[in-house]
């Protein structure tokens, strides 16, 4: 074999040994099936829109009409209404517990033969 090829052969085979273990991490199966045994099922509802328009304005008159015909505030920071009006819920600041939340000052116990030292 002429020496150019036998170069291209070996960063080939180089190539192909690098990939090779990198590609394994990917076909692992599906590892979270057995963390999920005996988890509650969940159902994500859709929650987007039907239908998503812009509508512009030429004035700021044009733009209080429009909020008065919709009954909704309507501002210059407004990105977006919903019509009708919905409460839109916000579930960042939100999570799921198992137990009672830890109290903030919990009270210790002090393990007999100890005292507190002020």
């Amino acid at each position: 074999m002429p020496r150019d090829k036998r170069k291209v052969a070996d960063v080939a085979q180089t190539r192909e040994e690098r990939v090779k273990p990198q590609l394994q991490l990917f076909e692992t199966g599906k590892s979270w099936e057995n963390e999920w045994q005996g988890m509650p099922e969940f159902d994500q509802k859709n929650l987007k829109s039907f239908k998503d328009i812009k509508v512009h304005f030429y004035t700021r008159e044009d733009m209080e009409a429009f909020a008065e015909l919709l009954d909704q505030r309507i501002t210059m920071d407004t990105q977006y209404i919903w019509f009708p009006e919905q409460t839109i819920n916000r579930y960042t600041n939100m999570r799921y517990v198992d137990k009672e939340p830890v109290s903030q000052n919990p009270v210790k116990e002090i393990p007999e033969g100890h005292e507190i030292v002020e």
